[in-house]
């Protein structure tokens, strides 16, 4: 992208869990937990050698709807991810809203169990 634009272009990444501001640790990742207690910005800074932006996946989401996408036209925006988990996101005048814990738009996660590690359904 830098080569066709000529620009140096931020570089986001969304993921599951948040980034601790007071730690600077990844928790809170069910679905990948290799980076639980993790410094994940950080080391990708460095890796690359420039700025990178880090911000759970649903916040990411709802972000994008809130400006342009399907809630672009409100001032409130609640997003809800569904997959291996749940999850969701709240922005507030295009801006996420995370609260104290980094949390503020969770509202529970189910995660799928594991298929071939562990049976699901034992049979008798």
């Amino acid at each position: 992208m830098k080569k066709k634009t000529k620009k140096e272009l931020p570089i986001g990444v969304c993921h599951p869990g948040i980034h601790s501001i007071q730690t600077g640790l990844i928790k809170n990742s069910p679905n990948c937990d290799w980076i639980n207690n993790k410094p994940f910005q950080k080391d990708l800074r460095q890796a690359i050698g420039r700025e990178v932006f880090c911000e759970n996946d649903a916040n990411c989401f709802t972000l994008s709807e809130a400006i342009d996408g399907s809630g672009k036209h409100y001032k409130i925006v609640f997003g809800v991810i569904l997959g291996s988990g749940v999850g969701g996101g709240l922005v507030i005048d295009k801006k996420i809203v995370t609260g104290p814990h980094g949390i503020t738009g969770e509202w529970g996660h189910n995660q799928l169990p594991l298929i071939g590690k562990e049976t699901i359904i034992k049979k008798s």
